[in-house]
Formats: structure tokens, sequence, C-alpha cells
């Protein structure tokens, strides 16, 4: 069965909006987890499909620890992912990455940046893959709508640390919910409460 690249991203982002929804995306193969916004604007980077933030300050035995704040960008595609489909996600992760310097309340915080491409297929006959081999901060998500609705496959996580200093960028500007959104996530100490915030 076929579908369009606005059904994919409506029916992830309606699915999102709830605990019970996005464990539902999990249970079919989806990395999401946290405040799901659409259709961000990143400035003169482009507009990211779906981005996800989520906040995190307890250690591996329970106790409360650093906090982390976690991003996904997620960019949907409805045919083939690949080598152009990366290199717009860079663009946006970019700008998230400088916009999360720029916010004085994440200062000490660790912030996690990954990107999702997702897609009917994966690119195999170019150097794709080999560019995602070396990559720790990449999903590759292929997805399939049939007579039980949607499915994911996914393949590698990682966490990356690398961020290239005093390089030329545009000025970023977006949108008011986003930056509230990070500031507020910046002081949570785990993820309660994280459905009530308020989306523009």
């Amino acid at each position: 069965m076929d579908i369009s690249e606005k059904d994919l991203e409506d029916m992830i982002f309606e699915a999102a909006q709830t605990v019970e929804g996005q464990s539902a995306l999990r249970d079919r193969g989806f990395p999401i987890i946290g405040k799901v916004l659409r259709q961000v604007t990143l400035s003169d980077y482009g507009r990211a499909d779906l981005l996800s933030i989520s906040c995190n300050r307890l250690n591996i035995n329970g106790t409360r620890g650093d906090r982390y704040v976690t991003i996904r960008i997620y960019e949907l595609k409805k045919g083939e992912i690949g080598l152009s489909t990366l290199g717009q996600v860079d663009r946006y992760k970019t700008a998230v990455r400088h916009f999360a310097n720029s916010i004085p309340e994440l200062k000490g915080v660790h912030v996690d940046i990954y990107v999702v491409l997702v897609g009917s297929s994966i690119e195999k006959g170019s150097d794709f893959l080999y560019s995602v081999n070396s990559r720790s901060d990449l999903y590759l998500c292929e997805y399939s709508f049939g007579i039980d609705g949607l499915r994911f496959t996914t393949y590698g996580e990682g966490w990356d640390f690398w961020h290239k200093k005093n390089a030329a960028h545009p000025t970023i500007k977006l949108t008011t919910s986003f930056y509230r959104d990070m500031v507020r996530l910046s002081k949570w100490g785990n993820e309660s409460d994280m459905f009530q915030l308020d989306s523009e």
C-alpha cells in the first residue's frame, strides 16, 4: 500500500502526542520519546519535519545525576533515503546545535543530538552506507504500510558529542515555543509532565 509523506508525518506526529502513542510507535520499531514538534523552522537551514526533545536526570542506579537533554531530528521521505537526505538533516543538526549552545539555561547540561532518516527504502548503490557506517548519531528507519498499519525497521544508534566550534553560520531564529520548551526541559529532572508543554 502507498502512503504520502504528509500522511506519514501526520500519523507519526498524532501518535506521538501521548505516552501511550509513543509506546505503540516504539513497539512498531520507531525510535521516539519526549515532546514532539512538527515543521520546525530552522531559519536559513531549512525546516525539520519532526523534532523530539527529552530530558533525563537519573543515573543507572536510579540516583539523581547530571542533566541530559536529548534531541532527535526526523527527516521523512516517501521514497529512498540517501546522501542528499543525510546532507539535509545535517544542516538541521548544525542549526539545532548552535541554537542549544546559545541558551544560557543549557550551560552545563549535556545536549545530545541524533538524526533519524525515515524512508520506504535505503540507498545502497553509492557511498551512502560508508558515510552512515562512520556515524554514531544516526538512525536509518525503513517503513512499510500495510493492512496492519505502519511498521518500521530501524538501524543504528549511538552518542555524538562532537561539535565544530568557531564556524561561520547564518543567524538562527527559531519559534518562541521551541525556545520555551528547550528552556523548560533543561530545568526538569525527568520526563514527567513532558506532555503538558504548550504547542504553538
